[in-house]
């Protein structure tokens, strides 16, 4: 799902994951357009940064409407 979203809603959508950092873990979003490359691994961003997909959290819309997350694990359509 989160493969044919970045693809098809890309400019659309907003990539919600968790970071890790030296003060633990914390959530970070970043806009769709902001991906270049997918792979069966990672999202890759412009900036080099690989975000894993085990590390995302929840795919919304522009206006912060969840789509997917990984707690319901279902697409939301509507």
């Amino acid at each position: 799902m989160i493969r044919r979203a970045m693809w098809e809603l890309k400019d659309k959508f907003i990539v919600c994951y968790v970071h890790r950092n030296d003060k633990g873990e914390v959530v970070k979003c970043v806009p769709g357009h902001r991906i270049v490359y997918s792979d069966s691994w990672a999202i890759y961003l412009d900036d080099d940064t690989a975000l894993p997909y085990h590390r995302v959290i929840e795919i919304r819309d522009t206006s912060g409407r969840v789509l997917w997350s990984r707690r319901g694990g279902e697409w939301n359509k509507k």
